[in-house]
């Protein structure tokens, strides 16, 4: 179709929708079928029938048929089809009915009594509603079509400038106007920022290498990532048998009936509503009746896939199957093939989340939503998370904390920049969302502005939600249901002994007592199929139906007097802990926990304790009457836990287990066979429990108001006592094994064990001495453990379990703080400066409180402070000191030195007493010196930055100047290192972070020199080793092995500053990328020549106090590093 009959089209549609009057005072634009629906209005509303309105009616039929005439021949010109054509027929045929209505309600021409005239238009009501209502649909479709899919096809400018544009109406003129103006400043504002993402790309390639892209995008994603992202969908059922197929019915089936049909299924409502009972069987009668019940007005779903780009609201009663529908729309390959349509030529991206009140806070908030959303763009399509992170202003590698307004804001850029994609979101449960509605439906309109989006969502239909929603394309899920509940019904019913017409019966009367809530079907079909099972008469069905309430809470309640009062405690428990679930945002407790709570004697069995389990199951079931059932947390982890216990070689078993958390339980575990086979209590670890719906929770959450039988017998502080104990005692007692070979993921206890600290950590400030106690018993139980059953513990982040750095006490106080036990740490801080490792283990949790909980940082470095000062007596009659030097194994190799610690120092010295060998110690110093500067990635990535962005606290600035710690960058120098005192490598941090220098492409000797601190720079010079010192491995994974070197092994010594200033000057770094690099300046031969020279005459000065062979070393090493030939071309090649 040409440029110029397309718009001819398109304007002879909306001229039928948007019928123009002439200009005496009348609108200009009114549509023909409003001016109908009005003239039906009036007629009902008024029992007379004046002239002026007849006339009226008959200017609006007149004006309909000349409108109809021109879209008929405007779309009959074109011999192609197109979706305008296509919408222009449909509305044609829609004018036919609509004009046949109009006349027959007027009489034809004729005159008629206003009482018949008002019986014809209550009559004929609902099919005018339903006309209405699809030729106001059609208006918004053609508007999207002819804006998004038309005109962006047509060059504008072209048909402004051709000969046929002056034969179009003034009206399709004056829109082609418009939509220049409008298309040219959207092309400006896209240029615009086109050129900053290409501007950031560009930067982006330059920074970073491939590797570090993708790097870079996962801990993105991990950042954005939490646990229940998939949980609420993933936990909903499949849909029932032979149901939800209408929604993807042909649009033949599932279009509007014509205004005959509707007359005939009236009539036949008629007939059913006066009694008649002549039915041969249920099946011919429920068939006219679905026929009837689709006559509700509802937007075609299909057509809204293919053509539509505004929003669709799913409606429903609670309980009515929303959340199984929108969890059928996502999973169906019929909505790829119709939003495959919509894309025309786009990429196509689906995204989904799913609210769920009872769940986590991320699971019901805004914020859940939108990092969901932006986790899902960013993992379909990479190059949005490359945007994420050169708009982030945050140092290089760091991810700030999400809030609402930055995840709004990338998911805005994201969607605008996205010019060659389409996006389709499903929402489901906008009601299960927890704050302001406003809120919520704001960031979806915004979304839902640029063209390119599109929302689906389901809800209740609450009053302010339905007050923000009407008017959209929608459907009422109770009124499209009925047949779904009747196939549920009749397949559920075929199983049991009743007769075809009892079947019949009774399910005829279920489908309509239910009202289409699905619910309300499937709990009462269960109650009566148990009624059958136990041999109940068809008038003890019928008695036991008739007393089953309508209303879903008087239902629950009905449902529970059948539970015994005895069970009515042990309910109350269970009802308990999914408060304190959604209370504390846990995990659900899993049924071996649940079992090991309800213990009232001691087991001592793996065998036992699967009976009690299964016992568990099925109490929950029966005493909550259904309410509350068991799963798999996720779905069948059976297989995947049996195939990782088969190929582990490395299993513990406990030979006399307890479950039962005693004063005089040993803890007796021991190795078991490779061959063990699999106990069959693992299961249960991964089985939990929910409500089988949203309103039993709600229902739930206040019936000991109610019920005065389901108080909780326990306090809230004996609860949490006994829970805290069952884990204690469940980890104690189960088998656990090492789940990955290779050390990646962490073993059954350890991930046992983390989960028991997280619990203890939500109540400790409420019953602090209570919590305490436990934690103690905790601490015992870790020290007692071998060191295989902790491998893959947080601490594996931190040192290597080869080592005696790897402790069972260094691994417990490690899972404290990553689990945020840190007012349980703070008490028991001065236990743990006494013991025997207090240093190493405060050095760690400073280390570690980085990450997690930067406030105790300063607390914690005057408490080493004041150890170290205790070890090297200063002040007092101290030991004689010593300096101990670490360095990489492979920087007396190749020039391709190995970093010490993640890129950033190749060696590092300090002042130690003779008698003691602190150096995972100084590792740790090490690596929160290097940690802010040279950020490379974190256990956690919801980090707080605050410590990062001020001073390290005096304390820790102390405690590296006493013992005179020096760190040299990884510079690729042969015999020697360029060592810069730790305290100025602090205070450089802080002004690097007070952005007071240059993070790219700068020299040392610029970072540095500003910085006063005495004698700043160390040279260290190792000359050749006839034997090679022995790795060993004492550091943080990352680290790569290290040579312990003495103080006789090597010559250190301090250049004056002036000198200090000129060496660093040959040496450039890169701080821009994750991993900082130190090269030699290109073409600085001479200036190493003589840097040299000045290094060789200081070193024979007094000043330094080295005697003849220290000297010969000195320079020596000097001499190799500085005026080796190669180190250029390394440097060259890296620039």
């Amino acid at each position: 179709m040409d440029p110029v009959s397309a718009l001819g089209v398109a304007a002879a549609a909306l001229q039928f929708l948007d019928a123009s009057s002439d200009g005496d005072g009348l609108l200009l634009t009114r549509e023909i079928a409003v001016k109908a629906y009005t003239a039906f209005q009036e007629i009902r509303s008024s029992a007379e029938s004046s002239t002026e309105r007849n006339k009226q009616l008959e200017d609006n039929i007149r004006a309909a048929k000349n409108l109809r005439s021109s879209l008929i021949s405007a779309s009959t010109s074109q011999r192609t089809a197109d979706p305008v054509t296509e919408l222009t027929t449909r509305c044609a045929s829609k004018s036919d009915e609509l004009l046949t209505l109009l006349e027959y309600v007027r009489g034809s021409g004729k005159d008629i009594s206003s009482i018949r005239a008002t019986f014809r238009a209550v009559k004929k009501g609902k099919h005018i509603e339903k006309l209405h209502s699809s030729l106001t649909e059609d208006r918004v479709a053609l508007d999207q079509m002819i804006s998004q899919k038309l005109l962006s096809s047509i060059d504008l400018l072209t048909v402004v400038q051709s000969n046929e544009f002056a034969h179009l109406s003034s009206s399709v003129q004056k829109l082609i106007g418009d939509l220049v103006e409008q298309r040219i400043a959207q092309q400006a504002n896209h240029d615009i920022l086109a050129g900053k993402l290409d501007s950031v790309r560009s930067d982006m390639q330059l920074r970073f290498s491939d590797a570090d892209r993708t790097m870079m995008r996962e801990k993105v994603l991990e950042s954005l990532f939490f646990p229940e992202i998939y949980q609420r969908r993933s936990e909903i059922k499949e849909p029932a048998p032979n149901t939800l197929g209408w929604l993807f019915a042909p649009e033949s089936e599932a279009s509007s009936t014509s205004s005959v049909e509707s007359e005939r299924y009236n009539e036949s409502d008629s007939d059913s509503e006066q009694g008649s009972e002549n039915d041969s069987a249920w099946e011919s009668d429920t068939e006219s009746n679905d026929e009837c019940r689709s006559q509700p007005l509802w937007s075609n779903f299909r057509q809204w896939l293919r053509e539509d780009t505004s929003m669709y609201w799913i409606s429903g009663k609670a309980g009515s199957g929303k959340s199984t529908l929108m969890s059928h729309i996502v999973n169906d390959q019929r909505t790829l093939h119709d939003l495959n349509i919509w894309r025309e030529g786009h990429e196509l991206k689906v995204l989904s989340f799913f609210f769920w009140r009872a769940g986590t806070r991320l699971q019901n908030s805004v914020l859940g939503l939108l990092r969901s959303l932006l986790y899902q763009l960013c993992l379909l399509q990479p190059l949005i998370a490359d945007n994420i992170l050169a708009r982030l202003s945050t140092p290089v590698g760091m991810i700030p904390i999400w809030t609402e307004r930055s995840l709004l804001d990338h998911i805005t850029m994201a969607v605008q920049t996205s010019i060659g994609f389409r996006f389709c979101v499903f929402i489901d449960g906008l009601d299960e969302f927890t704050g302001p509605y406003d809120d919520l439906i704001d960031h979806i309109n915004l979304l839902q502005g640029f063209g390119n989006l599109k929302v689906c969502a389901s809800s209740r239909p609450e009053l302010e939600l339905a007050n923000k929603l009407r008017g959209l394309k929608q459907l009422r899920l109770q009124d499209l249901n009925w047949g779904d509940i009747k196939h549920f019904v009749q397949g559920s019913l075929t199983k049991t002994q009743l007769d075809q017409k009892e079947r019949i019966d009774l399910a005829k009367q279920i489908v309509g007592r239910a009202e289409g809530v699905f619910l309300w079907a499937s709990l009462v079909t269960q109650s009566l199929l148990k009624g059958i099972m136990a041999g109940d008469d068809q008038d003890i069905i019928q008695t036991r139906l008739n007393s089953l309430p309508a209303d879903m809470e008087q239902l629950f309640e009905r449902m529970l007097k059948g539970v015994d009062v005895v069970y009515h405690k042990s309910l109350a428990l269970y009802v308990q802990l999914k408060i304190i679930e959604r209370e504390f945002n846990l995990d659900p407790f899993t049924i071996s926990i649940i079992a090991t709570l309800q213990l009232q004697k001691r087991i001592s069995s793996y065998e036992q304790f699967v009976n009690q389990c299964e016992k568990t199951e099925l109490w929950i079931t029966t005493r909550s009457a259904g309410l509350l059932e068991v799963y798999d947390y996720p779905k069948d982890p059976q297989k995947e836990r049996k195939e990782d216990w088969k190929r582990c070689k490395t299993k513990f078993i406990n030979n006399k287990p307890h479950f039962m958390l005693v004063a005089d339980s040993l803890l007796d575990r021991c190795r078991c066979a490779k061959d063990e086979a699999y106990p069959a209590m693992l299961e249960y670890e991964k089985r939990s429990t929910r409500w089988i719906h949203r309103s039993a929770f709600e229902f739930f959450s206040n019936l000991s108001e109610k019920i005065p039988s389901f108080k909780p017998v326990l306090s809230r502080e004996a609860l949490f006592r006994k829970i805290s104990a069952s884990y204690i005692s469940y980890l104690s007692a189960a088998p656990s094994c090492m789940v990955d070979e290779l050390l990646t993921d962490e073993t059954l206890m350890v991930l046992r064990l983390r989960t028991c600290l997280r619990f203890v950590s939500k109540w400790y400030n409420e019953y602090p001495t209570t919590a305490s106690v436990l934690l103690d018993n905790m601490f015992s139980l870790y020290t007692r453990l071998e060191k295989d059953e902790l491998w893959g513990a947080e601490t594996q982040e931190w040192f290597d379990p080869d080592t005696d750095d790897f402790t069972a006490e260094i691994a417990f106080w490690s899972e404290c703080v990553a689990t945020e036990n840190w007012p349980y740490i703070s008490s028991r801080i001065g236990c743990i400066s006494k013991r025997t490792a207090g240093s190493l283990v405060v050095a760690h949790l400073m280390a570690m409180s980085m990450d997690y909980m930067q406030e105790r940082f300063d607390s914690l470095a005057e408490t080493l402070l004041r150890l170290t000062l205790q070890r090297l007596e200063v002040g007092g009659v101290g030991q004689t000191p010593t300096y101990k030097c670490i360095a990489s194994a492979a920087h007396y190799d190749s020039y391709s030195t190995a970093p010490l610690l993640g890129g950033c120092f190749i060696c590092a010295s300090w002042r130690e007493v003779v008698l003691d060998t602190p150096v995972s110690i100084m590792s740790r110093l090490i690596h929160i010196i290097s940690r802010p500067l040279f950020y490379r990635e974190s256990p956690r990535f919801d980090i707080n930055f605050s410590l990062f962005s001020k001073k390290l606290p005096e304390p820790f600035l102390t405690l590296i100047e006493i013992t005179h710690l020096y760190v040299a960058p990884n510079l690729k120098l042969k015999r020697m290192s360029v060592q810069i005192s730790a305290h100025a490598w602090a205070r450089f941090r802080y002004s690097l972070l007070e952005r007071e220098y240059d993070r790219s492409n700068d020299r040392i000797e610029k970072l540095i020199s500003a910085i006063q601190v005495p004698r700043g720079v160390k040279l260290l010079c190792v000359p050749s080793f006839k034997k090679r010192p022995s790795p060993i491995t004492h550091f943080f994974t990352g680290w790569e092995q290290v040579v312990e070197l003495k103080d006789s092994q090597f010559v250190s010594f301090h250049p004056s500053t002036a000198t200090s200033s000129q060496l660093l000057s040959l040496f450039k770094c890169f701080l821009s990328t994750p991993d900082p690099e130190f090269h030699m300046t290109p073409d600085s031969y001479k200036k190493r020549e003589e840097v040299c020279d000045l290094l060789l005459q200081e070193i024979k000065s007094a000043k330094l106090g080295l005697d003849g062979s220290q000297q010969l070393v000195a320079a020596a090493c000097i001499q190799a590093g500085l005026l080796d030939p190669d180190i250029e071309e390394t440097s060259k090649r890296y620039l």
